[in-house]
């Protein structure tokens, strides 16, 4: 495994530098799927990340005939190279020897995956390590099937030997779920908060050109997220309903997500139908996504529940400012300017902040300017922040 230098460390420092230890990542749903959530996102961008600075990945997924893990087959990471993901050339295509690590991005959950047993069963049949990242504990307020399997995964995640979790929220909230559970805890946990970039797009500053120079200018609003009741769509439309019928505001939102959710979709259609000027795309690659973040004038993110909120840093690394909820994990990641943090589960207020925006242009304008003084991580960085916590395990 190969380390370089991390951020503050001066080029004349000594670096260390060990064998090539390849690392194994998991990416059986990834790899299938065909749509691109923030936990894939995370899982191709660490994977490009790790390659580009010299360590050998093997692509891993489970069968369940055998009960074992395998190396994952053509068409699979002809998938995994969609949306900036690694080329698939880029992987090492045999079984990681012992000594190896094994990453887990993925959620190891629900009843097409291995239990946390049997995977950590196999990674000590084979001599591996195990870090895993975990993003939320989310899925325990659904109830029903998937807070089992996602209680059954974040006590698992107790006998790795390193989890990442997203943000100090989220270490927490797994910290809690232990100790409320009584879980015997074998692994090391460490808060690291994911990056901001989009892979392989270099950082964008606002233009100025695309500032709103006028209040009865078109206000440009984008909002990323798959279409489920958390994301708080319903809000941010009625919000909008009130704006278009009571102030006369000039607003065209663009939506993309994918459609978790057909009642949110009808949502979509209903909004379309009273004329808001409501746009959806559900299935935005890379280059669709920038063009829609070049275009817009604000990100909104009013989501309800969320880990760590991926999309919200995404828009500050384009250039773009985002009003945002009142979210712990959220509040964590607008610390360097660029974001309004409002009451965004409230309609009314969420309709309030916008019509000030609409009619106060340069309020708008001095959070792009902010943006400058952002301090925002590379998935690089990530990724050299996650190398050296697995060095100290060595």
């Amino acid at each position: 495994m190969y380390f370089t230098l991390g951020v503050g460390v001066k080029p004349s420092t000594v670096v260390f530098l060990l064998d090539p230890i390849m690392i194994g990542i998991y990416c059986h749903h990834s790899c299938r799927f065909s749509r691109n959530t923030g936990i894939q996102r995370c899982l191709r961008a660490i994977a490009r990340a790790l390659k580009h600075q010299g360590e050998l990945i093997a692509p891993l997924i489970w069968d369940q005939s055998t009960n074992a893990l395998q190396l994952a087959d053509q068409s699979a990471l002809d998938n995994l190279s969609n949306w900036s993901g690694p080329n698939p050339n880029d992987w090492c295509m045999q079984l990681p020897p012992p000594g190896s690590w094994l990453l887990v991005v993925e959620l190891i959950s629900g009843p097409y995956q291995p239990s946390q047993e049997s995977l950590l069963n196999f990674a000590a049949i084979n001599d591996w390590r195990v870090v895993g990242i975990f993003h939320d504990s989310i899925p325990l307020s659904w109830g029903g099937e998937a807070a089992k399997y996602h209680s059954a995964y974040m006590s698992g995640l107790a006998k790795y030997d390193l989890v990442l979790a997203t943000s100090s929220v989220t270490k927490n909230e797994i910290e809690s779920f232990w100790q409320q559970h009584e879980v015997l805890v074998n692994s090391r946990i460490e808060s690291l908060p994911l990056a901001a970039e989009i892979p392989g797009v270099p950082r964008r500053s606002p233009l100025k050109s695309q500032l709103r120079q006028f209040p009865n200018d078109e206000l440009r609003l984008l909002s990323v997220g798959s279409l489920e009741p958390r994301k708080n769509h319903r809000t941010l439309l009625k919000a909008l309903a009130w704006l278009q019928n009571q102030r006369n505001c000039n607003i065209r939102l663009q939506l993309v997500g994918w459609a978790n959710d057909q009642r949110v979709l009808e949502m979509i259609r209903r909004a379309q139908l009273i004329g808001l000027s409501v746009y959806w795309d559900g299935y935005a690659d890379d280059n669709a996504l920038l063009s829609y973040y070049t275009a817009c004038h604000l990100m909104v993110y009013p989501s309800l529940q969320e880990g760590f909120g991926l999309p919200l840093l995404e828009s500050l690394w384009l250039g773009r400012p985002c009003l945002t909820g009142e979210l712990p994990a959220l509040k964590e990641q607008t610390t360097q300017g660029g974001c309004l943090i409002e009451n965004t589960a409230n309609w009314y207020v969420l309709a309030t902040v916008i019509a000030e925006l609409c009619y106060q242009p340069d309020r708008l304008n001095q959070l792009q300017h902010d943006l400058a003084n952002c301090s925002l991580r590379s998935w690089s960085e990530y990724v050299l922040a996650m190398k050296l916590l697995m060095k100290k395990l060595t």
